[in-house]
């Protein structure tokens, strides 16, 4: 109401908000009817640039005592690592992927299948 200078309107009642928007911003037809569909463009636009300010309040802060159980569980569960996970091989997939197709074409008939090269590795 503020950005658009436009009086108050019923609640949820999103076709008079329109046509006071688009009274407001001069967005009419022939005879002073209101264009919602030029003006649902607009507050669209605005929106979209920013020119429609929106925000939430951040949650509130749970001091010491107010903590849960999910998050005590989950500082139980914390560690630090001194290794990474063993690394990606693109070798080891493509084996993987050879025994999966070769499991499927067992059980499913050769022509339902399409075939499966295995890519070669560049080391």
């Amino acid at each position: 109401m503020q950005l658009y200078g436009i009086p108050k309107f019923k609640e949820k009642d999103c076709m008079s908000f329109l046509a006071l928007v688009a009274k407001a911003t001069g967005k009419l037809k022939k005879r002073g009817i209101p264009h919602t569909d030029a003006a649902a463009r607009a507050v669209l636009h605005d929106w979209n640039m920013g020119k429609i300010k929106y925000y939430c309040m951040p949650p509130k802060s749970k001091g010491v005592g107010e903590r849960t159980a999910q998050d005590m569980a989950l500082d139980k569960d914390a560690k630090i690592v001194d290794v990474f996970a063993r690394e990606y091989s693109v070798a080891g997939l493509n084996e993987a992927d050879i025994r999966v197709m070769d499991t499927l074409q067992e059980d499913a008939g050769e022509e339902d299948l399409v075939g499966f090269v295995p890519v070669q590795s560049v080391d």
